[in-house]
C-alpha cells in the first residue's frame, strides 16, 4: 500500500471513528510515515478544524518514532514558535511537543 493510501484510509477511519479515542489512536498512527511529505500533510491538517485543539499533540508526537520524525517535528516546532501556544491550547500540551521534538 503507498503511503498516500494509508493517508486516505487513515483519515476514512479518523471520520467513520465514532469515539474520541478511536480518532486520537488514528491521528497517532498517520504520524508513523517515514515519507516526509505525508508528514508535511499530517503537520498542516493538524492545524485546522479538522482536529481539535486538545488532540493535536497526538498527531504531532505519533511522527516521533523514526529520526526524521523528530527532526520534522523540531522544524516544525522552530517555524511556529510564535502561535504553536496558541496553537495546541495549553502551555502544558507546547512542553511535551517540545521536550520530544
Amino acid at each position: 500500500m503507498s503511503g498516500e493510501n494509508e493517508e486516505e484510509v487513515g483519515l476514512l477511519l479518523h471520520d467513520r471513528a465514532t469515539l474520541n479515542d478511536e480518532r486520537v489512536r488514528v491521528l497517532g498512527s498517520l504520524g508513523a510515515t517515514t515519507n516526509g511529505d505525508l508528514m508535511q500533510r499530517l503537520f498542516e491538517l493538524t492545524f485546522t478544524e479538522y482536529v481539535r485543539k486538545q488532540d493535536r499533540t497526538h498527531a504531532l508526537l505519533g511522527v516521533t518514532g523514526t529520526p526524521g520524525g523528530r527532526r520534522a517535528l523540531w522544524n516544525l516546532v522552530r517555524g511556529r514558535i510564535a502561535t504553536l501556544s496558541d496553537d495546541l491550547g495549553t502551555s502544558h500540551l507546547l512542553a511535551r511537543v517540545i521536550e520530544v521534538g
